[in-house]
């Protein structure tokens, strides 16, 4: 029974608002009927318990309370942890008590529901629902573990997908989610291609890199008797031949049981350990340095990164396309195979990263944007009237004169309310009786609604003065109507006009207003002047008797009818006198500089401020605190609440001012809040209100809000679960020891120590001797232990120190929160996989890759998605429905008046054109002199220097003048990529660089002269690429000229060769494709630049507030001359007791007492004396393989200087070197521990100056010093911090520091202010998701705007529309036939062969069967090739060698087959049968070499990879995979362009870098690996920085300036010092001296980093992501044909039957046969008969189709015959002019052109050929017709001889062949006129 209608509702009705926001409520009250009649097979309808379920489901309340209690169970979900002993704890017992309370309420609300609706049968039964299936689930197995029937720990986990149910309540997240399940299936096929990627990159992987990543560097450090020097090569430390020759015989061997040094942090090629003691020959990969040995060793990240196996190439794969730590594993390769590794990964980054992951953007934004169209045509109607509200409201605030205009208004209403019977008035004394004004009433008392528009017109043109005086000119003008008085007469109605002197401006109160006329007529005609008292008092104006009674037009009272002034009181008065104030623009200019001022005021602090400076700063704080305040409560009392509250920046204004309030109180009361003053700074938002990009930005943003408010709680959602079920699969599980180096380490709590006295995460034990008990153990890694008994003295442990905590870990809510946000933001989230596979096994690996792919992939691209739909209604930001419409309504109008002017020019154009191809031949014949002498009206005679520039011009307009140019600057670009500035200054190579450098400055420089002569300075400079050209070659000049007289210092040299790299930049202007690509990223600047505005303005703010929260506080103490901090534990010292001054008393003595370490001052290296009592001992652990030396005691003596120090008051502030004498004791628990012996043994040390020390005692200097790579000490480093962290890099590390930060002069310790890390997540969430991804919104959004421009100019020329932004004309030509091709394609037709044997073989290989079995053979060989791994069986080797064989042999059948049914002709035609026999081909060689030989054929083995290539015939039935592929096909041109321009931007940034950085100190990312010091390597360095891997650590080590003075001789080379040290001296620059390694500038060098990452890394690879985008968008719609589908299917199927090869060419003189098998309109088969010959003849007469040899293309015939259809086609240019054109730039007219070279006429078309036929017809067909008459003459001249009878014979014949003969119409008539012609 349907539900009634008032039920079901409209789009208004209560029941579609329910079910908009819960459809499930909805659905429960109007589908009851619809439940089942029993439900459980018990339950009727009827029955009273089912009733009362019923009607609790029903009720809206109970999934209010089941969301309650979902809410509630997240929370103590969030409380949950694995922390060792949490069970017992009050909140693990209450967590544990909550679980079966919320377990047994869904239980009870599960049971509710089934038997409300029934379980499983009816189809709107409970598990029919797939939410109630996932609550069904979570139920059912929380009852399974709740029963405690074993370990069901892992089926808890489930119940971490309970909080999705909070999605039903939440609309916007759950369109969002629809969103992503409408996207699946393009999303799904996204997943197809990516996994075609993985296989054949996984297969290239394992076939290349297999078990390479498998071996490492190390050191023997037992070597045999004899064998000490084996590995070394003559040379190393001065040995020479023979002495090598001694320590290393031929006869050394590898001792029995070697023991390594392991170098973990490289791979290595060689020396092989194999060819002990020999080195063999050089490795192709990384050879080990002297003495050191490739030794087999576990693939790097604990065995987890390598390619030995498909599934390990595939993680790595993964890792690499997610820009993570690809670069690692990219050196690791190069260091294990060859340096060519590095092409593999540049490959797998440009098609996975930068293509197939921007397609899975490109879907995600294409679903979004079709919901959110569908939404906004939904609520389009509320949205318009809330903002034309929103928009009279602001606008009558925004002046003071808009504000009295709107009195006016709201007067001239209520007068006109009150006067219902006053229609009209008679005129005033002040003016003519024939200028009156009547204010016309209606009868029904309301006012005349036009005046009142009219008011509203002049209120929002702003045609009244403001506060200030400023005039605005008035565009009201009169217009008499009338209206109906009360008889029925017609009264005129006058409205008023700027010219009226009763409306004349004048001062008004506090603004120039319009007066108002209130005189008025009886309906008798009498004058009444009762109403209106300013005429009785001798007023000519009501504002002059207003102003009289000190009143305004708001105090105009209608009392009776009758206007009274109700004099305003004293408050009246000052909250106007607040108005006006707060409306004033000079208030508001003090504002915004006051604004400007604290923002500068704020931005200018640094650490180490003088406290004068902050006092000052104080002082203008709270100036500009009370200011705001004091403005605050001005708008606030003169504008009143409701006005003040209906601007947003008003309130934000105000929150801003309360928080500032609350700080000062809290600071003048001791608190530390001044971090709230940093809100101020968002006033600088207020700069929105005269700036109009900014404003449309931020209206973008505010629109943005909604939107992405859903899809932050679904982020956050999504992040909870996976925080949950981190929490259950990794808490505390993060836990090691392997930084100690030490085999058998592990955390441990020893035997007989309480679980509560160790810490949560155990510290590093490992096992011992009974004799080590009592004494230090120090092992070969450096790692030292105390030996203690434990348990009774059962276990002997060594206690190595804490365990190995990673930052990131899942131990509790907060932290795991914080390591999935930095797994999402992509930062080291591969270590988080490592240590997650490390403890949880490879399974582990899973829940990562998820994390990634959902978290990254899916939601922040749909974040971005959001954006970029936003910024495409940027323009409408802001704007009320009537602006938009008005808008829309212009641009329309606009549009049609340039198409009807189009359509004009392309006529005029097409009869010019024939004109000009009517006098070609004039012009071409040598009679041009004459005609133009003619024109101009005599003889032309030109000087010398006229005919030079002349012949000038004709030479850089000649084609070979541009070729021979870019010849140049290839061959300049390619010398510039080769001078290095480490090639050797005295090489024959850099002197012939110089001179060829010299040569080139000389040629580009006559270049440039020689086009100023021609073309005349003005012209020549009038052109930007002519002027860009200029400035290149002009310091190219300067810097030849500074080198060459040798005036240049060191870093200007350097710095001018630098601007050498920017001569590639000239092709740009050469090269079309590239020109159209800069050309647009000019036209980009502007909006680019708004956007770089805003990001600065966020960066500011939240650079300020870190100057707030951290200056100061990044200091930390660190081992000198280093920038490790000091491991404060091994050094005896707490944290705690870490300050400033501890620290900077420069050095301390560590010793140890017992099992404690202890820390004593020591003035300096000799402060303590030490002495060895007793030696040390030294074992071997046959057990481990490893020497451990223990036992051995010294004893200290401190100096006089150290212990006047010791002993000195601690508490003299003068004197204070903080905390001199601590200890650390890290023996808690064992056997004999007695804290008491230590305590005293360093209160004595302190008091005596003897110390005794059970360990070697050691000094360790120290210092105070900020880290080198980030601060926040100033604004400038503050911000630079924030634009590093922006771009994802590198920012843990500062996030870290940051919550470790305790105070200025305090050491760091470890979370003590975890808040600290919101700062970092709240700044990415804003600045690189929100605010970075600006860049990709405004960058998108320009080019879709002009894109609208090229297509409205598409419509208006009459072109097709389609092709991509970023392309040439040839290229859009190409695009648009290929999309045209797409869905029309002509069909190959094959003959079957005459021969039965062929014929047989013909049958099977075209039989469908036969693919599908090929493709059964493709996956199998797929699969059998991924099965192979490293260290695999011999045997297994050759099962899969012989499986491969066999693969092999099928698929040479099958070629053998298809050349044997196909003919080789027609094989080979097919591009897929070309690809299949090279294939095989290769597959064969390597096959014969491999039986033939014992060589390796793994060069062989891998092109067998490409196999998998013949996947992409599925292409041809996967119709999403297809777009794909489509996709990437129509953007290859766009592409192409694109990609050009960037590696042109990397080729200049390369050279820029060579020459600024190669001989740059090399530090910890600046390394062999990863330099400037060689053009390949700056690229390679550059690839990567635009991926954002580790960017800013390059930048940083590029800024080095300390110590980098590399000295090259003596005993000192090697050694970094700083400028002016003694080292140096005697010493000069160069090689046989010392070098300079500095920075060439610190400033510079951030400006190339930082210029480079914005315009590659976000703004060039931004038009790539548009490019795919605009491609995608293009194919997923539909294609406008001119014609229908089926016309085009008919196309193609008759043009198959005449090109059966399917080569898209058919003869020209075919194409009257096929025009008469094709319909109209395409063709004239279905023409009336007397109308075929006629059309056919007019179609080829038009066919405007280029004939190449003789045949016409497919393409070009189709687009000619749908073209007929659309109408007149412009005029081409030719292209010779286009090429000439193009090449000089816009620089030459073609009237010049013409002058110069001549016109140049079309190529031959189809109508040429047929036009020539039709006159050779004509012609023939008269001759033979005067044959006729002549033959009929001689018969009858002949009459009655046989003579005149042959004649006569002879004259039948000729006229019965003429008779039979056809002009056009006949195809063999064409034929042979066409082979003729």
């Amino acid at each position: 029974m349907p539900a009634p209608k008032s039920r079901q509702g409209g789009p208004g009705s209560a029941g579609a608002s329910l079910k908009h926001l819960n459809p499930t409520v909805a659905d429960r009250k109007v589908k009851f009927e619809e439940l089942p009649e029993k439900s459980l097979w018990v339950f009727r309808k009827e029955n009273p318990v089912r009733r009362l379920c019923v009607s609790l489901m029903r009720n809206p309340w109970f999934d209010r309370v089941v969301m309650t209690l979902i809410l509630l169970n997240c929370v103590f979900l969030a409380m949950d942890s694995r922390e060792p002993g949490f069970e017992e704890t009050t909140r693990g017992k209450a967590v544990d008590n909550s679980e079966n309370i919320f377990l047994s309420l869904f239980c009870g609300e599960m049971v509710i529901k089934i038997v409300a609706m029934g379980f499983f049968v009816h189809p709107n039964s409970y598990l029919r629902d797939s939410w109630n299936r996932l609550d069904f689930t979570v139920v059912i197995l929380g009852i399974i573990a709740a029963m405690n029937l074993g370990n069901f720990s892992a089926i808890r986990t489930v119940r971490v997908l309970r909080p999705l149910r909070t999605l039903q309540g939440f609309a916007g997240m759950r369109q969002l989610v629809v969103t992503l399940l409408n996207s699946l299936p393009l999303l799904g096929d996204v997943a197809v291609l990516m996994a075609f990627l993985f296989f054949l990159l996984g297969l290239m992987g394992v076939q290349l890199f297999s078990g390479a990543l498998n071996r490492r560097c190390a050191s023997l450090d037992n070597p045999n008797a004899g064998c000490h020097l084996c590995g070394y090569d003559v040379g190393y430390a001065g040995y020479n031949a023979s002495q090598i020759a001694s320590g290393c015989a031929s006869d050394c061997a590898l001792p029995a049981a070697p023991r390594w040094t392991v170098h973990e942090e490289t791979t290595c090629g060689g020396p092989r350990v194999a060819k002990y003691p020999s080195k063999g020959e050089k490795p192709s990969g990384y050879s080990c340095p002297d003495g050191q040995w490739c030794i087999a060793y576990e693939a790097p990240n604990h065995d987890i990164t390598s390619f030995d196996n498909i599934l390990g190439a595939w993680l790595a794969i993964f890792q690499c396309i997610s820009l993570e730590g690809w670069v690692d594993i990219m050196y690791w390769t190069q260091d294990a195979v060859s340096e060519w590794s590095s092409w593999y990964f540049v490959v797998m980054i440009i098609m996975g990263s930068f293509f197939a992951i921007n397609l899975a953007l490109a879907v995600l934004y294409v679903s979004f944007t079709t919901e959110r169209k569908t939404d906004k045509e939904q609520h389009s109607d509320a949205i318009a009237a809330e903002k034309e509200a929103n928009s009279k409201l602001l606008k009558s605030m925004e002046s003071e004169g808009a504000y009295q205009a709107a009195q006016v208004a709201d007067l001239q209403r209520r007068l006109s309310d009150a006067s219902p019977g006053r229609k009209s008035a008679p005129p005033s004394p002040s003016v003519s009786p024939h200028e009156s004004f009547v204010a016309a009433t209606p009868p029904n008392g309301g006012g005349d609604k036009r005046l009142e528009d009219t008011i509203a017109e002049e209120v929002e043109m702003g045609t009244f003065e403001d506060a200030d005086g400023a005039e605005t000119p008035a565009t009201v003008t009169t217009v008499t109507t009338t209206t109906n008085d009360a008889h029925g007469g017609d009264v005129a109605v006058r409205r008023p006009s700027v010219f009226d002197s009763a409306f004349r401006p004048e001062k008004f109160g506090s603004a120039m207003v319009t007066p108002l006329p209130m005189r008025t007529v009886d309906e008798d005609g009498d004058d009444d002047f009762a109403d209106q008292p300013w005429l009785a008092e001798g007023f000519a104006t009501p504002q002059e008797w207003v102003r009289h009674h000190g009143g305004e037009i708001e105090d105009v009272q209608i009392v009776d009818g009758v206007p009274v002034v109700v004099p305003p009181s004293l408050a009246q008065r000052f909250q106007r006198t607040c108005r006006v104030l707060a409306m004033s623009a000079t208030v508001g200019k003090v504002t915004m500089f006051l604004i400007i001022l604290n923002t500068v005021l704020m931005a200018s602090e640094f650490h180490g401020m003088s406290k004068g400076q902050i006092d000052a700063y104080e002082g203008i704080n709270y100036f500009v605190t009370a200011y705001f305040a004091l403005e605050m409560v001005m708008k606030m009392i003169g504008l009143k609440w409701r006005a003040y509250i209906a601007d947003r920046f008003n309130i934000f204004d105000g929150v801003v001012v309360i928080i500032s309030i609350i700080e000062l109180a809290v600071a003048d009361g001791g608190g530390n809040l001044t971090v709230l003053r940093s809100f101020r700074l968002l006033r600088i938002l207020k700069l929105a209100r005269s700036w109009p990009q900014l404003r449309k930005i931020i209206a973008t943003i505010l629109d943005t809000i909604p939107s992405m408010s859903s899809l932050a709680g679904m982020l956050f959602l999504f992040i909870f679960i996976f925080d949950l079920l981190g929490l259950q699969l990794f808490g505390y599980e993060f836990v090691f020891c392997d930084s100690y180096g030490v085999d058998g380490a592990a955390p441990t709590c020893p035997p007989g120590v309480a679980e509560t006295a160790c810490p949560n995460r155990k510290d590093c034990y490992v096992a011992c001797k009974a004799s080590q008990v009592g004494t230090w153990i120090e092992y070969a890694s450096g790692a030292a232990g105390y030996c203690a008994e434990y348990g009774g003295g059962e276990t002997a442990l060594a206690r190595l120190g804490m365990s190995d905590q990673p930052r990131h870990h899942f131990d509790d809510f907060f932290w795991a929160f914080i390591t999935i946000f930095q797994v999402l933001t992509g930062e080291n989230w591969n270590e988080v996989l490592y240590d997650g596979m490390r403890t949880k096994g490879d399974a582990a690996c899973l829940y990562f890759i998820l994390l990634v792919v959902i978290g990254n992939y899916i939601v922040l691209n749909l974040f971005l998605a959001i954006l970029l739909d936003n910024f495409a209604d940027m323009d409408s930001s802001g704007e009320t429905a009537a602006e938009t419409a008005a808008r829309e309504e212009r641009k329309a109008a606009d549009l049609q008046r340039k198409k009807e002017l189009a359509l004009e020019r392309r006529k005029t154009a097409r009869e010019e054109w024939m004109k000009l191809q009517a006098q070609a031949s004039l012009l071409s014949s040598g009679q041009s002199k004459s005609l133009k002498a003619a024109a101009t009206g005599g003889v032309v005679t030109l000087s010398v220097m006229d005919r030079a520039r002349i012949q000038v011009k004709r030479l850089i307009l000649h084609p070979k003048f541009d070729q021979f140019v870019i010849l140049l600057i290839l061959v300049s670009s390619v010398l510039l990529a080769v001078d290095s500035p480490n090639v050797d200054e005295d090489s024959k190579l850099k002197k012939a660089l110089n001179i060829t450098d010299v040569v080139f400055v000389c040629l580009f420089g006559l270049e440039a002269a020689m086009k100023i002569f021609a073309l005349g300075v003005k012209k020549y400079f009038a052109n930007g690429w002519n002027l860009m050209d200029f400035v290149i070659v002009f310091i190219g000049a300067i810097g030849a000229i500074l080198e060459l007289s040798g005036s240049a210092t060191m870093q200007a040299a350097r710095s001018m060769r630098s601007f050498r790299a920017l001569r590639p930049m000239r092709m740009a202007a050469r090269a079309e494709g590239m020109r159209i690509v800069i050309e647009a990223l000019f036209q980009a600047v502007p909006p680019i630049m708004n956007v770089a505005l805003v990001c600065i303005l966020f960066y500011l703010i939240f650079g300020i507030l870190g100057l707030n929260l951290f200056m100061g506080k990044m200091y930390r103490c660190v081992y000198d001359g280093t920038d490790d901090v000091i491991n404060s534990p091994a050094m005896g010292i707490a944290a705690r007791d870490v300050t400033k001054r501890w620290c900077a008393s420069g050095t301390h003595l560590t010793g140890c007492v017992g099992g404690a370490r202890v820390a004593l001052y020591s003035s300096g290296a000799n402060g303590w004396a030490c002495t060895r009592v007793t030696s040390t001992v030294s074992e071997l652990n046959v057990d481990l393989n490893r020497v451990e030396t223990f036992s051995g005691s010294w004893t200290c003596a401190a100096s006089a200087d150290t212990l006047a120090v010791l002993t000195a008051d601690p508490y003299d502030p003068t004197e204070s070197f903080g905390t001199r004498a601590t200890y650390v004791d890290g023996t808690i628990g064992a056997v004999g521990y007695n804290a008491t012996v230590v305590r005293e043994a360093v209160t004595t040390a302190q008091a005596t100056g003897a110390f005794s020390s059970t360990c070697e005692p050691r000094f360790e200097a120290h210092e105070w010093k900020k880290p080198e790579n980030y601060n926040f000490d100033n604004i400038g480093a503050s911000m630079l911090v924030l634009f590093e962290t922006a771009t994802l890099e590198m920012w843990l590390e500062v996030m870290y520091h940051s919550v470790d930060a305790v105070a200025e002069g305090l050491q760091p310790r470890l979370n003590y202010n975890e808040g600290a890390a919101l700062f970092y997540v709240v700044f990415i969430i804003i600045g690189a998701f929100f605010v970075m991804n600006l860049f990709v919104g405004v960058t998108i959004d320009k080019f879709n705007e002009m894109k609208e421009t090229q297509e409205e100019e598409d419509e208006i020329e009459g072109r097709a529309k389609g092709a991509s932004l970023f392309v040439t004309e040839e290229q859009r030509r190409w695009q648009l036939v290929e999309r045209m091709m797409s869905k029309c394609k002509p069909t190959r037709v094959y003959e079957p062969p005459k021969h039965p044997a062929r014929a047989k073989v013909f049958g099977v290989v075209t039989n469908p069967l036969f693919d599908v079995f090929i493709m059964m053979c493709i996956v199998a060989n797929v699969v059998v090739m991924c099965l192979t791994y490293a260290g695999e069986p011999e045997q297994w080797t050759m099962d899969l060698f012989v499986a491969n064989s066999f693969f092999t042999f099928v698929f040479l059948c099958e070629v053998i087959a298809k050349i044997t049914a196909l003919g080789v002709v027609n094989y080979f035609e097919d591009p897929w049968n070309r690809f299949d026999f090279t294939v095989v081909g290769f597959s064969l060689v390597g096959f014969i070499i491999t039986m033939a030989t014992d060589a390796s054929a793994g060069f062989i083995a891998m092109l067998r990879v490409f196999r998998v290539a013949r996947v992409l015939r599925l292409v041809r039935r996967a119709r999403g995979l297809r777009t794909l592929l489509q996709t990437l096909l129509f953007s290859l041109p766009a592409l192409l362009n694109v990609g050009s321009v960037l590696v042109l931007f990397f080729f200049i940034f390369a050279i820029m870098g060579m020459n600024l950085f190669g001989k740059v100190k090399k530090a910890d990312h600046l390394t062999r690996h990863a330099n400037f010091d060689y053009f390949p390597d700056s690229m390679l360095v550059l690839f990567r920085s635009s991926t954002g891997e580790m960017w800013n650590g390059i930048m940083h080590d590029c800024m080095v300036y300390r110590k980098c003075y590399e000295i090259q001789v003596g005993p000192y080379a090697g050694t970094y010092v700083d400028k002016g040290d003694p080292l140096l001296d005697g010493l000069r620059l160069g090689e046989d001296g010392y070098e300079d390694r500095c920075t060439p500038s610190y400033i510079g060098t951030i400006v190339y980093f930082v210029l480079f990452i914005l315009i590659c890394g976000f703004v060039m690879l931004n038009l790539v992501i548009a490019v795919i985008l605009d491609n995608f968008q293009s194919y997923s719609g539909n294609v406008d044909l001119p014609v229908s589908e089926e016309d085009f299917t008919h196309f193609a199927l008759e043009w198959g039957r005449i090109d059966r090869t399917g080569s898209y060419y058919i003869a020209v003189d075919k194409l009257p046969k096929l025009l008469k098998r094709l319909s109209a309109p395409l063709g004239v088969k279905n023409l009336p008969k007397g109308m075929i010959k006629r059309s056919l003849i007019l179609t080829l007469f038009t066919c405007n189709v280029s004939v190449e040899e003789g045949k016409v293309h497919f393409s070009s015939v189709l687009k000619a015959l749908a073209a007929r259809l659309d109408g007149i086609e412009p005029p081409p240019e030719p292209p010779k002019r286009r090429r000439r054109r193009g090449s000089v730039g816009s620089t030459i007219s073609e009237a010049e052109e013409e002058e110069l070279f001549g016109p140049y006429g079309e190529d031959d078309k189809v109508k040429h050929i047929f036009a020539a036929i039709h006159v050779q017809s004509a012609w023939r067909r008269k001759e033979a017709m005067r044959r006729v008459q002549l033959a009929k003459i001689r018969a009858r001249k002949h009459k009655g001889t046989a003579q005149g009878a042959a004649a006569h014979k002879a004259a039948e014949d000729a006229e019965r062949r003429l008779a039979k003969s056809t002009s056009m119409t006949s195809d063999r008539s064409s034929a042979s006129h066409a082979s003729s012609a």
